[in-house]
């Protein structure tokens, strides 16, 4: 399972949002322009995320990544044009922030200016943010474009 690209395209309503646990990969442009996108709790499952998957999401301030870091594309939340400096933290699992810094950097992403911690540490999480839980398996390009 995927979010296909451009799948939220300019969903202007969307603030916050867990994907469900069995999407393997985000597609490009999957929520470009999504402006209000504050919060995103990745799932374990997501292995790969394409270029320019959150780009112009000017807001998105705090990632949450529950399993293995992801790969990222150059530019997955930054082009030329539109950049998305608002990432301020970053949660991954025990033993992943060094993994998590390189795919930032790889990514064309300046980790001086987030933090990279991990969801738990002795016993005690970080992990509260509420989000959607989106519970599709196959959903067409674009079926939420503009929403």
């Amino acid at each position: 399972t995927s979010i296909s690209d451009l799948l939220f395209f300019g969903c202007a309503a969307l603030r916050s949002i867990t994907l469900y646990d069995k999407v393997k990969s985000i597609g490009d442009r999957a929520f470009y322009q999504c402006g209000e996108l504050t919060n995103l709790i990745l799932p374990s499952s997501v292995s790969s995320i394409d270029r320019w998957a959150f780009v112009g999401c000017g807001k998105l301030e705090v990632l949450t990544i529950r399993g293995d870091v992801p790969s990222f594309s150059y530019q997955v939340f930054s082009d030329s044009y539109i950049s998305s400096n608002a990432l301020k933290r970053v949660y991954v699992k025990e033993g992943c922030v060094q993994k998590a810094a390189e795919q930032f950097e790889k990514a064309g992403v300046d980790t001086e200016s987030i933090m990279i911690s991990e969801i738990c540490q002795d016993g005690e999480c970080n992990e509260t943010i509420d989000g959607v839980t989106w519970s599709f398996s196959v959903v067409n390009n674009s079926v939420y474009k503009k929403c």
